[in-house]
């Protein structure tokens, strides 16, 4: 598409350029005494409008030659050749408009001969204005090839964020199943009853999981129903020990999050945190509005002594990246451990539906 006549807007600029363009036309024509102002306006108005006229369709020349790489060298050829014929066509032009002006009458008689000495400047301007029009045309074609490139960075970048959510998302549900199991399988032995409900919990969670994750994005409150059937599942195992108060303010449970982004800081508080410690503890949920955004705050008592179970950290680190991939620089976590507790705070900003 030409990136000159496909706007109004841009076809009335080039338009405007071709005025002054004109004006140093006629002053170049005028400025011998052999060329009356009258005679310098119509011949320097015609070739202006015949320069604009026949510049378009340069674009399409210099798109069939472009300047890259050895090819810059080989392209410049074809644009002498044809900045020749351009030059002299439009001298043609010129030299049969004043020979046919000698019928508007005696006053436009000679014109033809007059305007004789000015044909080598014409022809001179000709090149120029030419290779100006290329140069124009090639700036163009440049900065278009940069928007293309930038266009194409963006989309690369985008499918490279959402197939690092994909496979970020794809760890959730395998990490979170094999400690499950875990749970259940000690259970089947010291509490049979209780392992079959943690079986229930678990196919509840589980098809809630599935039907959220399978979405680009959840409201905190769908996030929160779905920390519930989680802790439901932990209750069962853990009894008194598990203890968990939510705050959530209703203004920001419609924000929107990046699925199952909240369940693997619950799970590493209840793993990694409350499970490790003899008396237990309380998980604490707090989501707020806070200077315009989301913060949402996971913390949770820890001993600090106690040995690295394996697979800690492994969750913390998925949310990490996951806030990156979704969020770019305007996602942040942090993490606090000291005083015998454990603390994840997430600052995002309030999406909406």
């Amino acid at each position: 598409m030409h990136p000159i006549t496909h706007s109004r807007h841009r076809l009335t600029l080039y338009a405007a350029a071709w005025i002054p363009v004109t004006g140093i036309l006629v002053v170049t024509l005028t400025s011998r005494d052999d060329l009356r102002l009258g005679e310098g306006i119509l011949l320097g108005g015609v070739l202006g409008v015949l320069y604009a006229t026949i510049g378009l369709p340069l674009w399409y020349f210099c798109r069939a030659h472009p300047l890259r790489g050895a090819n810059a060298v080989s392209a410049l050829l074809p644009h002498a050749v044809t900045a020749v014929l351009f030059a002299s066509l439009l001298q043609f032009a010129v030299r049969l408009l004043a020979r046919t002006t000698a019928s508007l009458g005696h006053g436009w008689s000679g014109l033809s001969e007059r305007l004789a000495p000015h044909v080598p400047m014409l022809f001179l301007l000709g090149i120029l204005i030419y290779f100006l029009l290329v140069a124009f045309y090639y700036l163009i074609t440049a900065v278009e090839a940069g928007k293309d490139a930038e266009r194409h960075r963006d989309r690369l970048r985008a499918m490279a964020g959402d197939a690092e959510l994909r496979a970020l998302r794809a760890q959730l549900n395998p990490h979170f199943l094999f400690n499950s199991l875990n749970s259940i399988s000690s259970l089947t032995g010291s509490d049979p009853p209780k392992a079959r409900e943690m079986c229930v919990r678990l196919a509840d969670f589980f098809r809630k999981s599935v039907g959220l994750g399978d979405k680009p994005s959840v409201t905190l409150s769908e996030e929160i129903e779905l920390l519930s059937h989680y802790l439901a599942v932990e209750k069962i195992r853990l009894g008194e020990r598990l203890r968990v108060e939510l705050a959530v303010d209703s203004e920001v449970r419609k924000t929107e999050l990046p699925p199952l982004l909240l369940q693997p800081l619950v799970e590493n508080a209840v793993l990694h945190g409350i499970a490790t410690l003899t008396e237990g503890g309380t998980l604490r949920i707090r989501a707020e509005r806070l200077h315009g955004r989301l913060r949402v705050q996971v913390d949770n008592p820890y001993d600090p002594h106690a040995p690295a179970r394996r697979g800690s950290g492994r969750g913390i680190e998925n949310v990490r990246r996951r806030v990156a991939a979704h969020f770019g620089t305007d996602g942040r976590m942090t993490v606090d451990a000291r005083d015998d507790r454990y603390s994840v705070v997430l600052s995002l900003p309030l999406e909406r539906p």
